[in-house]
């Protein structure tokens, strides 16, 4: 199994969890988070390789649509921002390649969702049935890749496991039109416009012909093109121009993880010796 890690989503669920977490004086929860949310993936499924993606901090998108993710970018504490941003480059330059971990990857103007989703689409006929690619995000823009694997999706109720099979018989549509649904109804967690008044249900009526034409949404859907059109290009996975990257083998590093739980001060994990063989046999 090939992991996708949407790193700056589990560095975000860290930062809400464990970001309080210090030693020494240095800020360390989104790291410790972060590595405790991998750990609980990979003790639930059997990994061969994972692959750390990451969101550039310029954006394509917002330069095209200036108000793209806008309710994100919520005044805070710029001492606890910059805790939390210092602690994703420091996993990202230092600790994940120091674990032994190859494919480690960012492209500047592109998301994670981008890079992801040009693996799933490159790698999709590569792999057989037991070769399955699991994208980790709690971001449902990536249901839209369904069809070439699986996604670990967290969810404000919890946990949950999509396959295309449990998306088609949840949302009465194959994965692969869930953009439309998106290019229809917008994404309100991205601030993404859809056309007036339409929601995801509603947008799934109307692509499986189950609205009527003579409906108020139906003609205001029909005569919305540029808008669709325009929020196709913001939510259609992966964004032109995404390139796709080298996935080599990985060699976990044990020794180098013990090294790590010292200097940050892990205390749940360096009085527990058995995690570090848990972690390399997880990982063989």
């Amino acid at each position: 199994m090939l992991l996708l890690i949407d790193c700056n989503h589990l560095c975000y669920r860290a930062h809400f969890t464990t970001g309080g977490m210090t030693y020494r004086d240095t800020p360390t929860g989104v790291i410790y988070g972060f590595l405790q949310q991998i750990f609980r993936v990979i003790s639930n499924v059997p990994v061969t390789e994972i692959a750390f993606i990451w969101d550039s901090k310029k954006s394509l998108r917002i330069q095209r649509y200036p108000y793209y993710k806008c309710r994100q970018k919520e005044q805070r504490d710029p001492k606890e921002i910059e805790n939390m941003y210092f602690q994703f480059d420091e996993l990202r330059e230092i600790i994940i390649p120091k674990l032994g971990f190859k494919n480690n990857f960012i492209q500047e103007g592109y998301e994670a969702d981008d890079i992801i989703g040009k693996i799933c689409y490159h790698l999709n006929a590569k792999y057989t049935q037991n070769e399955r690619i699991l994208i980790v995000s709690g971001d449902d823009d990536l249901l839209q890749l369904l069809d070439t694997g699986q996604v670990y999706m967290y969810k404000r109720k919890g946990i949950r496991f999509y396959s295309s099979t449990h998306f088609s018989h949840e949302y009465k549509i194959p994965a692969q039109d869930w953009a439309a649904v998106k290019s229809i109804a917008g994404c309100v967690s991205d601030t993404v416009p859809g056309v007036k008044g339409i929601g995801e249900k509603t947008a799934i009526r109307y692509l499986t012909g189950q609205l009527s034409p003579k409906t108020k949404a139906y003609q205001c859907i029909k005569n919305s093109k540029q808008v669709i059109e325009k929020t196709r290009w913001l939510v259609q996975l992966p964004l032109p121009g995404t390139e796709m990257p080298n996935i080599r083998k990985s060699t976990f590093q044990t020794k180098e993880f013990q090294k790590i739980c010292t200097d940050y001060g892990f205390k749940k994990w360096i009085y527990n010796p058995s995690i570090f063989n848990e972690w390399e046999m997880l990982l063989k």
